[in-house]
């Protein structure tokens, strides 16, 4: 209702002395139609204005356009910075996600090898529960891994790989423990010799090298090199220096080598090598490739992830040697090197087979063991307190913490390969450094194609 009061103080003046005595009820109620009219529509002017800000031409009293008007804009205001705000969030969250996406995929890349080529980080299941293995690169494919070592000191292969297993949670074999330690105190060839040797025999020792951008590319020949899947190292051949060539011996010795990749990304491994310095190519009576993206395990092995993987029985190349890059690693970190062990053993059991991760074995055998079969040093063993120091230390830590698998007959008593000694100078790594520290009882032997 309108304010009496006012109204008929605005318009009294206008009110005739004639007719005063009829004033009052018409001061109340006689406002012309134009008047009200004019006032009712100032009053929904006013309100649309109130609701939607005036236009600046309106000529609202200044206090109560200003609240108006401040009042609508905090509204506004407020409303679309929580809508601003709900929008970056939004945004932020969707970059998080592809994000995470990309950092997943990389990791997945990192598991599991693609067409185009390996990629590292796949964990294969013991032999008896392999995992589907996943869609191979074509054989004989040039094309390096996209995806180079990582990890301790560079290792290749992935952290759920066999290589990179360990074993100190795992199940041990109580028979067959109990066998492999009367077999090792009763061979021949090895009883006597109770402890694991290390071959750093210049003779017969396996030469190495780890190869960057900055080594000459060599190239393999002869042998079984004619093998689709060996095609990579007759054309696009593996990084070396030059200097390697001269740690092959002469003479009818295995002249075993690997060589570890880290720009094309495999490592390759081959035996009775004839160094040619002039075309730099070498010479061989057979050789294997392993992907250093891939699960480390030779493409016959069903749980492989990679089949262009191919090596002798299925060996792993880089078990077959201690480096010294990642030997320094672990006696500065206190640790074993990280991976398990390649085992040259005393004299394997053709009847006793093969095993993971182990495809082939050799025959006319007639000793302990099947080709693959895992041992370790029992994890409650204090090796300090046994008096081991340095890299002897560091190898026993490795046969403890992932074991050896026994992949070769060594043709005299059991050993594990290493390299020229010179590799080693300044350590106190021997053939006899285990000797008086460790003995074949402390051995376990795990159950057989067990992986962790």
């Amino acid at each position: 209702m309108l304010d009496q009061t006012p109204s008929r103080g605005r318009h009294s003046a206008r009110v005739s002395p004639s007719i005063s005595h009829r004033a009052p009820a018409r001061r109340r109620l006689g406002i012309p139609m134009s008047v009200a009219l004019t006032a009712v529509t100032a009053a929904l002017l006013l309100a649309v204005a109130v609701l939607y800000g005036a236009p600046a031409d309106t000529r609202q009293p200044a206090a109560a356009a200003g609240v108006s008007q401040s009042l609508e804009e905090a509204g506004k205001s407020s409303s679309w910075k929580e809508r601003r705000a709900e929008r970056v969030k939004e945004r932020r969250a969707r970059i998080e996600a592809r994000a995470a996406a990309r950092a997943e995929a990389r990791e997945s890349a990192s598991a599991t090898p693609s067409p185009a080529g390996p990629v590292a980080e796949a964990a294969p299941e013991p032999a008896a529960q392999a995992p589907a293995p996943v869609a191979p690169a074509q054989q004989g494919s040039t094309a390096a891994s996209t995806v180079r070592p990582a990890g301790q000191s560079g290792l290749p292969y992935g952290a759920g790989s066999f290589f990179r297993s360990r074993v100190t949670g795992a199940p041990v074999d109580a028979a067959r423990t109990s066998q492999f330690r009367a077999f090792m105190a009763s061979h021949p060839d090895q009883a006597g010799i109770d402890w694991p040797k290390i071959n750093l025999n210049p003779d017969w020792a396996m030469s190495y090298h780890v190869g960057t951008a900055n080594d000459p590319v060599w190239r393999l020949a002869g042998g079984n090199t004619s093998d689709p899947r060996l095609a990579v190292l007759r054309t696009q051949g593996f990084h070396m220096a030059d200097s390697v060539a001269d740690s092959f011996p002469n003479g009818d010795q295995d002249r075993p080598g690997v060589m570890v990749d880290t720009v094309f990304g495999y490592t390759v491994q081959f035996a009775d090598a004839v160094p040619n310095k002039a075309t730099r190519t070498i010479t061989v009576s057979n050789a294997g490739i392993m992907w250093h993206g891939s699960n480390g395990l030779d493409g016959r092995n069903p749980a492989s992830d990679d089949e262009r993987n191919f090596t002798s029985r299925g060996r792993i190349p880089d078990a077959m040697v201690i480096r010294r890059d990642q030997l320094d690693q672990a006696i500065a970190n206190g640790t074993g090197l990280g991976h398990v062990l390649h085992l040259f053993f005393v004299e394997t059991n053709t009847a006793d087979g093969v095993v993971h991760p182990m495809t082939g074995a050799e025959g006319d055998k007639a000793g302990w063991g099947a080709e693959g079969e895992r041992i370790r040093i029992r994890p409650d063993l204090d090796l300090e307190a046994r008096g081991l120091t340095g890299a002897a230390l560091a190898i026993a830590r490795t046969l403890q913490e992932h074991g050896a698998y026994i992949g070769d007959n060594s043709g005299s008593s059991t050993q594990i390969k290493a390299s020229q000694p010179h590799h080693y100078s300044g350590t106190n790594l021997t053939t006899d450094a285990l000797k008086g520290k460790i003995s074949w009882a402390d051995f376990e032997v795990i159950p057989r194609g067990w992986q962790g």
